[in-house]
């Protein structure tokens, strides 16, 4: 990953960084988490980071793996819950009907414009990220 996508994506303000800490041990899955929502539009189940891209993450927070992180009330929560909470806290939101019904007139258009697959789906995800809405599964595109 080039260093200016993981300063774009992975390189975190006060109030991120206040955030993530709040999930004690687990502060560097949850900065992951939040950086990839920016990078990629969805929270990947089982994200397998380059270990310079931990690096850069770690030493971003200014705390080591080894380390253990001040643990706090949202420590003990499970991955689905830490989703939830990266999710709002990036101000994100999962599609609902009206959404996806926007998707779909929108995407509609530019099929008239543009016949490539690819060309769709990267216009679709663009929509997306510039919505704020998490990518839902590609079977629902």
């Amino acid at each position: 990953m080039a260093p200016e996508d993981q300063e774009r994506f992975f390189g975190f303000c006060g109030l991120d960084k206040g955030f993530v800490r709040r999930f004690g041990d687990g502060a560097v899955d949850v900065a992951l988490m939040l950086g990839a929502l920016r990078m990629l539009g969805f929270g990947p189940g089982c994200l397998d980071a380059p270990a310079e891209l931990v690096d850069f993450v770690v030493a971003d927070l200014k705390s080591s793996l080894q380390e253990e992180v001040v643990a706090t009330e949202l420590a003990a929560r499970s991955r689905r819950d830490r989703v939830i909470g990266v999710v709002d806290h990036a101000g994100w939101r999962r599609p609902n009907r009206s959404d996806l019904k926007l998707l779909d007139d929108w995407l509609l258009e530019r099929a008239m414009e543009h016949d490539k697959p690819a060309v769709l789906f990267g216009l679709t995800l663009d929509w997306l990220r510039v919505e704020h809405v998490v990518r839902p599964g590609i079977t629902v595109i």
